[in-house]
């Protein structure tokens, strides 16, 4: 046994204990830098919190697909009469999700080092992790998107408690932030590669009902969201939500409809120039990450840390493509996909928000690739 399998097989024998640590110094010092934030956007939820214990009720419809951290708000409010046992809650659900991201990363590259060089991935990116010292919906949407990951990949013959799991995480997804619909089409995807015969049909009645709830949630969406109300994303000519530009002052040719759907691929198919447009310029936002209201340092940093993985990712497109599972492979890219159109015909966060729904995805798909090419040279120590 070289020095190299030594210290993975500690690695491996100590999953809980090596996660455990690494997530426990993070969270440390992430506490030492933001401290735990109940202001702002947690104050909305706070507020929703209050109402729902005092009226058994949302306030609006649209809250229902913020339940999970308003439903943690009232654990905690009603066991303690404060909020901080919501964000310790969040934060017990981010290591578990991690351990779980570990394990299944473990099972399936069979080395400890890749496994761990993943999570750490994730993990030592403050403006990722960071989330998880504020309440507000990301820290509960960014851990069930972890956990749902993780089963992804260690699923190897789909049964039908699998499906139940995966449509489990694909609902708290929903009901954690409006945009977990973008994980449905993923993950359906997935499901059906995996499906036998018998499955396949419960699927497509699955898939049917998904398609309805699709177009019910993206009404409330763009009706009840003011950041997301559809006319006002291509009139305002938003890049940032709630940010107007207003530089062409174009002429738009629109419609009113009770659709939102139908406002939206109205305005794309008879204003398709000024769509182009206006996308192309959010997309850059939404992959290069940079804002011009950061400083110098917070963008550069910014860039040394995506620019590699992008590069990474490109270069060892076979690699993922032929090493991962195809399903899975597929999943990634279809909600990758997604995520930036939604970009594209939308807005996009202030603070990246929306990317970083899907940064996990692009981090295991760039560690597939360092995994394999360094298994070249170190034969016998990668699988």
């Amino acid at each position: 046994m070289n020095r190299y399998s030594k210290y993975e097989l500690i690695l491996a024998r100590h999953s809980t204990l090596t996660i455990s640590v690494a997530w426990g110094i993070v969270s440390i010092v992430l506490y030492g830098m933001y401290g735990f934030n109940y202001t702002l956007e947690a104050e909305k939820y706070i507020l929703q919190a209050d109402y729902v214990l005092t009226h058994y009720s949302f306030e609006e419809a649209r809250f229902l697909y913020y339940a999970t951290t308003i439903v943690l708000i009232c654990i905690s409010k009603l066991l303690t009469g404060h909020v901080a046992l919501a964000v310790l809650l969040l934060l017990v659900i981010n290591w578990y999700a991690y351990l779980k991201l570990y394990k299944a990363l473990l099972f399936y590259y069979n080395n400890a080092f890749t496994a761990l060089g993943v999570v750490l991935a994730l993990l030592l990116f403050v403006p990722y992790q960071s989330w998880t010292m504020y309440l507000y919906t990301e820290s509960i949407f960014y851990s069930i998107i972890i956990l749902l990951i993780a089963k992804l990949i260690r699923i190897t013959t789909l049964s039908n408690v699998h499906i139940l799991v995966l449509a489990t995480y694909t609902i708290l997804l929903i009901l954690s932030r409006p945009l977990g619909i973008l994980f449905i089409p993923g993950i359906g995807i997935y499901m059906l590669l995996k499906a036998n015969a018998k499955q396949r049909i419960a699927l497509g009645v699955l898939g049917v009902a998904s398609i309805v709830g699709f177009y019910a949630v993206s009404q409330v969406i763009f009706t009840s969201t003011p950041d997301w109300q559809v006319q006002r994303s291509f009139l305002e000519e938003n890049l940032i939500c709630d940010v107007p530009t207003v530089a062409s002052q174009a002429k738009l040719n629109l419609i009113q409809s009770s659709s939102q759907l139908e406002v939206l691929l109205y305005y794309i198919t008879h204003n398709f120039a000024h769509f182009i447009g206006l996308a192309g310029r959010r997309l850059l936002l939404f992959g290069g990450l940079t804002r011009s209201y950061y400083s110098t340092l917070h963008n550069v940093a910014l860039l040394v840390y995506i620019l590699p993985l992008y590069i990474i990712i490109i270069i060892g497109v076979r690699h993922w493509w032929h090493k991962l599972p195809m399903p899975l492979v597929i999943c990634f890219l279809v909600t990758i996909v997604l995520f930036a159109a939604s970009v594209a015909v939308q807005c996009d966060d202030y603070h990246n928000r929306f990317y970083l729904s899907i940064l996990p995805m692009l981090v295991i798909l760039a560690g597939t690739v360092l995994h394999y090419t360094i298994s070249k040279y170190y034969a016998g120590t990668i699988k």
